[in-house]
């Protein structure tokens, strides 16, 4: 089967968890409604997944120490690497007067860290034995109906698997060569008994997508609730151009930034202390974008809530993203009555201040440095390499292009419609490969007079163009090491072949590396 529908059968097949914007729902519900040609919805998946895969890539541990009924910490964040496990206690500002009680339960804002690209603001959150009943902590999101449902999902499989394995073939006869045999499976002149049923394909496709539903059945009955702090939920706006599906569509702010509403991407991590108390971290992609060159900025908060959500076993080591809908039920699989929300008559308000750690940075400014394939160019715009990670601010973009694209293609093969690029791989001096996490707010299509749009990270244009741009700016969040230089090795996806060889929907393709001096 080819490497483009693998990675999208994965992702469709895994019990996503993910909360879900309701821009987003909306979004796909009117995307499927008007039956897209399939290269739309290929490329939406895909971007679809370079979220998500990007939100996964920050998973963290923390340690903590509890003395005198305060919370001190010391976060581990893992991907981040040792050196900003180790200055992040140095360059976190404290936060005073942030602060709401409900008797026992009371909800604290304690401090800041502002770095290029992101902002981490730190909860303490400690709980009345009353709000840890209601938000069910000790309890399982299981129930006996569960068992029914996925016998009846497993039975909706069997029915469903044999359009999928026709794919399957399909693609094993395009990669084998064999014309014939893939032209049937492609026109559907097969018998569903004799040409798939009878394959080992099937066998083995249907015995695995069986198993997914026991492992998932038997993962809820293991799966528990965790708090969650819905954050700014509900705050109509967010300043970004983006071209929306329905134009009359409402848009939802994540954050206020000097009293303006931005969407910005935002994760969530959240740590037990012990039954009532807990540490809740939130980390904002604030980008030069949101910020326009100021290094001092105000962050709002509005109409907060604490609520529970769903805290897969499977996912306990994971950043959970869009904090502003926790209070939504959307793919939470929370049933009405086992979901608990409990509002925060509180405004958070902090003043944020970049300076303590770019005093102490290097700053690098349009070095120059530049990677090309085909139409597709990554730009080195800027770098910080800061006491605690290097941040690689590039620019990716793609020239050439026009929603005349057939299938995700065009007649010029050196021409890629919509790239993505699938990782950024990066390497110390000694060739060590080192953690990067990264993150961007948007994709914007630079029209031929000049003319930007904003397309939310997980849409593509839907309009008429040509001759267009299509630019991304994505912000590196890379470990930090003593090295002299890093080598940044973009892996690109990309649709046509390489070297005659046929890509049957897709190649990753290292294209030449990104090499930052340091020293």
């Amino acid at each position: 089967m080819d490497m483009l529908d693998n990675k999208i059968k994965k992702i469709l097949s895994q019990n996503i968890v993910e909360p879900i914007t309701y821009e987003k729902a909306i979004n796909e519900a009117l995307y499927y409604k008007k039956k897209h040609k399939i290269k739309e919805y290929i490329t939406k998946v895909i971007i679809m997944i370079s979220s998500i895969i990007g939100a996964l890539i920050g998973s963290f541990g923390i340690a903590y120490a509890v003395t005198g009924g305060n919370i001190s910490e010391i976060p581990i964040f893992n991907s981040f690497g040792t050196k900003f496990i180790e200055q992040y206690k140095n360059y976190k500002q404290p936060v005073e007067n942030q602060s709401i009680a409900y008797g026992e339960t009371t909800i604290e804002l304690t401090s800041t860290m502002c770095n290029e690209g992101i902002t981490i603001l730190e909860f303490d959150v400690k709980l009345s034995q009353e709000d840890y009943k209601n938000l069910k902590l000790d309890q399982t999101i299981y129930k006996e109906s569960d068992d029914a449902e996925y016998e009846q999902r497993k039975e909706e499989v069997k029915k469903t698997v044999v359009n999928d394995v026709r794919h399957i073939l399909w693609g094993k006869y395009q990669k084998e060569g064999n014309k014939e045999l893939a032209k049937k499976f492609q026109l559907g002149n097969y018998d569903i008994d004799t040409d798939i049923k009878n394959t080992p394909e099937y066998e083995e496709y249907l015995e695995k997508q069986l198993k997914k539903i026991d492992e998932q059945l038997e993962e809820r009955k293991h799966t528990g609730y965790k708090i969650g702090l819905a954050l700014n939920t509900e705050q109509v706006g967010g300043i970004q151009n983006y071209d929306k599906f329905n134009p009359n569509q409402e848009w939802y702010a994540s954050i206020y930034i000097d009293d303006i509403p931005y969407c910005v991407n935002n994760y969530q991590k959240v740590e037990k202390i012990n039954e009532y108390e807990y540490k809740v971290y939130t980390m904002y992609a604030l980008t030069d974008d949101e910020l326009n060159g100021k290094e001092n900025f105000k962050i709002s908060l509005k109409n907060n809530k604490l609520v529970n959500t769903v805290d897969w076993k499977s996912m306990q080591s994971y950043w959970s993203s869009n904090c502003q809908w926790f209070a939504k039920n959307l793919l939470q699989s929370i049933d009405e009555e086992n979901k608990y929300i409990k509002d925060i008559s509180f405004d958070f308000e902090v003043n944020v201040s970049k300076n303590e750690v770019l005093k102490d940075s290097k700053v690098i400014e349009n070095p120059q440095i530049i990677s090309e394939f085909r139409n597709i160019t990554q730009t080195v715009e800027k770098v910080v390499d800061s006491p605690m990670q290097t941040i690689v601010q590039v620019n990716h973009s793609a020239s050439k292009q026009s929603s005349k694209a057939f299938a995700n293609k065009y007649s010029d093969h050196n021409i890629e419609h919509l790239p993505l690029t699938s990782e950024y791989k990066v390497y110390d001096a000694n060739g060590k490969e080192l953690s990067c996490f990264r993150t961007s707010n948007k994709h914007t299509l630079i029209y031929s007079n000049g003319f930007r749009e904003d397309y939310d990270p997980h849409d593509i244009p839907t309009k008429t163009y040509s001759n267009a741009v299509w630019e991304t700016i994505e912000y590196l969040l890379i470990e930090k090491c003593d090295t002299d230089y890093i080598k940044i090795v973009p892996v690109e996806s990309i649709i046509n072949p390489v070297n005659d060889e046929q890509s049957y929907g897709g190649i990753y393709y290292e294209m030449d590396p990104l090499i930052i001096n340091l020293k």
